[in-house]
């Protein structure tokens, strides 16, 4: 039995934060990297469904999505049934969905929250984790 497949969320085999990041825009992503690259953070980037099923493998401490409306259902459907991600925090990009009212009411059901840009990246910060020059400010290390 693979015992990383059973720690509980945030607390992956390595001591390392792990964020999956799911989208299908290359700027998305290089600004997500950008925004989360940091020595202890693990960042597993998926552009499909198929992709993203193959980084929930073990677990993650935070799912960031930025994905065409359309395939939406299918990835928070995909992301809630998937061991790893049960149950942790999972943002969601809100620019590309605000103009889809077919969507309305999807978020919660699949206990996803909508972020405009800066706040996905603000929260999935604080999520993971305060920057190591923070840490030493407080004191923590």
């Amino acid at each position: 039995m693979n015992r990383a497949l059973f720690q509980p969320p945030g607390v992956s085999s390595n001591d390392n934060r792990r964020v999956l990041v799911v989208s299908d825009s290359g700027e998305s992503l290089q600004r997500i990297r950008a925004a989360l690259t940091k020595n202890d953070v693990e960042i597993i980037f998926a552009s499909s469904p198929k992709e993203m099923c193959r980084g929930c493998f073990g677990w993650n401490d935070l799912v960031v999505v930025d994905i065409d409306p359309k395939h939406l259902t299918e990835i928070l459907g995909a992301l809630r049934r998937c061991a790893g991600c049960t149950k942790i925090p999972v943002l969601v990009e809100a620019s590309r969905i605000s103009a889809e009212p077919s969507l309305a009411g999807l978020l919660p059901t699949y206990r996803a929250m909508p972020c405009n840009a800066t706040d996905l990246l603000t929260l999935s910060r604080h999520i993971i984790g305060p920057e190591e020059q923070e840490q030493r400010q407080r004191g923590i290390l």
